[in-house]
């Protein structure tokens, strides 16, 4: 009966696949039929004689695998049952969930009974979490976002039928006419600006038509091309329509009655697209794609351009082209080529990036790593592919054209971090990581683009070298900024500053491309750096844009790493304070003190906060609260992002526990609750407790 409940727990998550599946009644009574033979009408029989290799198969290849066409959806299945229907089971110490209420797991009991197995699975938790069956857990929150945005396009669908009935009587006498006609009209004339009047195609040349690449963008770009001349026709002719300058035909009546419901007409849909998209998602995506189109149709050099895969066509279609191409440059086989893949820019010269993928349950690690998430999506700025001789490793995951997982574009093999080897943070979830913005001292605006792209390929490998060093320090993957100034102008840089100082405020890491060295850019960042508080990091354009070539990158991410660690450390203990007055301190005398060894005591800390920090009597240490259970390793800039929402005046830290002291004694109200109990990460919840007896009571009395 146990088995059974498990089964109901399966039957519901499965919707997280491309389809919902459902099984039936005769699977089950060939079920039934399969234990009595084995049973031979006794009441009992030892587990290891059940069929567990016929319910596995039942249930792995008719009663849901009949109905899977995806070999990653028909793996996950497969491990779901084994771990579910075995043997192993009906023993006293196997866990059929690691993680059932808590820590705590869940078991068979010890009975043969079946009152007793019936009552035993009735009192299993009616909230049952993905994760019981090795899914994530957040894949509840992907069915959720899924249904949330079909019932949003269905009231908007439901809005514009309503207009549809709406008259507009007019002057003169003249018949009462529908006003989406009049809505359909401005809607068509604003679709037809916004797309292309033509799409350029590409010339075929004896040299070209060779290349595999050339033959897949020129199918695009004619297609495109095709399809743009097809819309603007049909767009054209549905105004004239509207404006009784030409009569109606079946096709254009059709075409109208698309348009007025917001559906894309059947006969422009020559490509995959998810269900439910509407006619404005529709168009506005066209759009993007045509942009890409006459980008590359003008092209010089097809093999370097970054590529949206999600805005070609036939997705598939392009990594064949790839592999063809390094085939025939090489003159290898296809069949001895094995794809490679590097999440964001390595500078290699033998690959092909695309750019417009997310990651699913999972976040990365830099480089070819993943570490497991609890976020429903993590952004990847561009992905690198590489066709190889050398098989790649790692685990095999999907990658699927849409969101909806309903086409597999291929499988991509992928190092995953043991989730037990490091602490894994959640930026967005615990507010944990720095926030940075760029400064880019540049005289080409055509470089910004791949500025940004460096930052956030900086920002991942900062984050990932500093795991391995065993050090707390995470930036967010995409800067809270991005500003560029003319080279030598000193006032556009003051003003960059100076705008990163009051629109984004919680900014601690500045990234300053300089565009030579010895420039008056680097005098200028140091000064305008200490003058707001801020960590700062040049790098020169030319490494910039070649993501450190030529020099041994691991030796520059560790030398930034222990900057960073001094500067943040300056700023915490007050070095050089007269030079920045926006930093955690309050007052221009007041600095930070690390303790000694030992355990933080009351008296101590009352010496800390009001002899040193306020030169105050002890009734200042109202405005001080205690947090305990802290990784080790954070920095004092780490613990006062925590409070980010509060006025943090002080942090002193000691291995896992630090002292705050805040503004008043009511942020340390505030702080107290809301934050006792804050789940930092997976393995860190904080205690945090204030320093004052009456401010204690306090708490407790709300």
């Amino acid at each position: 009966m146990g088995e059974w409940q498990m089964v109901r727990v399966a039957s519901n998550k499965l919707q997280y696949w491309g389809e919902i599946i459902t099984y039936s009644r005769v699977a089950c009574d060939t079920l039934d039929t399969a234990v009595d033979a084995v049973a031979q009408g006794r009441a009992n029989v030892a587990p290891d004689r059940l069929p567990w290799k016929t319910l596995l198969t039942l249930f792995s290849q008719c009663i849901y695998g009949g109905k899977i066409d995806n070999a990653f959806d028909q793996t996950l299945l497969d491990c779901m049952l084994e771990q579910i229907f075995t043997a192993k089971s009906f023993e006293p110490d196997h866990k059929l969930i690691t993680r059932y209420d808590g820590e705590d797991a869940l078991k068979v009991p010890d009975a043969s009974r079946r009152d007793v197995l019936l009552d035993w699975a009735d009192k299993i938790h009616s909230t049952q979490l993905p994760s019981w069956l090795g899914l994530p857990n957040n894949a509840e929150k992907v069915l959720l976002q899924q249904r949330a945005d079909k019932l949003l396009k269905n009231m908007l669908a439901v809005a514009d039928d309503e207009l549809a009935f709406a008259t507009v009587g007019e002057e003169g006498g003249e018949a009462m006419k529908p006003q989406w006609m009049a809505q359909l009209i401005d809607l068509a004339g604003l679709w037809l600006k916004n797309l292309p009047k033509e799409l350029t195609r590409m010339k075929r040349t004896v040299e070209n038509i060779k290349d595999p690449l050339f033959r897949f963008f020129e199918r695009e770009v004619n297609l495109g091309a095709n399809l743009i001349a097809r819309i603007r026709a049909d767009l054209v002719d549905v105004m004239a329509v509207c404006r009784a300058e030409k009569k109606q035909s079946n096709e254009t009546r059709a075409l109208i009655s698309y348009l007025q419901k917001g559906q894309v007409p059947t006969h422009w849909m020559q490509y995959t697209v998810p269900r439910e998209t509407s006619l404005k998602e529709w168009l506005s995506d066209l759009a993007e794609r045509m942009k890409q189109l006459a980008r590359v149709a003008s092209s010089a050099s097809l093999r370097n351009e970054e590529v949206w895969l999600g805005g070609v066509f036939t997705a598939e279609a392009f990594i064949t082209a790839t592999r063809q191409q390094v085939a025939q440059t090489n003159t290898w086989s296809l069949e001895q080529l094995h794809l490679h893949v590097h999440l964001g820019r390595s500078g290699a010269k033998d690959v092909f990036r695309v750019s417009g993928m997310q990651l699913r349950g999972a976040r990365s690690l830099g480089g070819n790593k993943l570490e497991l998430s609890d976020e429903v999506t993590s952004p990847i700025d561009v992905v690198e592919m590489a066709w190889r001789k050398e098989p790649a490793e790692g685990a095999k995951l999907p990658l699927y054209l849409y969101g909806e997982r309903r086409q597999l574009v291929a499988s991509l093999s992928f190092q995953v971090a043991d989730p037990t080897s490091t602490v894994i943070m959640s930026s967005e979830d615990y507010g944990m990581a720095m926030k940075w913005a760029i400064v880019a001292s540049i005289a080409d605006l055509a470089q910004l683009p791949a500025i940004k792209s460096f930052g956030s390929w900086l920002a991942a490998e900062i984050t990932s070298e500093a795991r391995q060093l065993g050090t707390q320090l995470i930036l967010e993957p995409m800067p809270s900024l991005v500003t560029n100034v003319l080279v030598g102008d000193i006032g556009g840089n003051c003003a960059a500053y100076e705008k990163m100082h009051k629109e984004t405020p919680g900014v601690q890491l500045v990234v300053h491309i300089l565009p030579h060295e010895n420039s008056e850019e680097y005098n200028w960042m140091k000064s305008l750096s200490a003058r707001y508080g801020l960590i700062r990091q040049g790098i020169l354009l030319e490494n910039a844009l070649t993501h450190f070539e030529g020099n041994e990158k691991t030796e520059v991410l560790r030398n930034i790493i222990q900057w960073m660690a001094r500067r943040s450390a300056e700023l915490a203990r007050g070095k050089a304070g007269h030079e920045k007055p926006f930093d955690l301190r309050v007052g221009p005398d007041e600095f930070l003190v690390k303790t000694k060894p030992g355990m933080i005591n009351d008296a101590m800390v009352k010496t800390v906060v009001n002899g040193v920090l306020h030169g105050t009597d002890a009734g200042d240490a109202d405005s001080s609260v205690r947090v305990a259970g802290l990784p080790h390793g954070m920095s004092e800039f780490q613990v006062a992002s925590i409070f980010r929402n509060l006025s943090v005046c002080g942090v002193s830290i000691h291995a896992d526990e630090a002292v705050v002291t805040l503004k008043n004694k009511f942020h340390a109200h505030q702080a107290a609750a809301l934050y006792n109990k804050f789940q930092l990460d997976k393995y860190h919840h904080i205690e945090v407790v204030p320093l004052s007896h009456a401010v204690k009571e306090q708490i407790k009395a709300v």
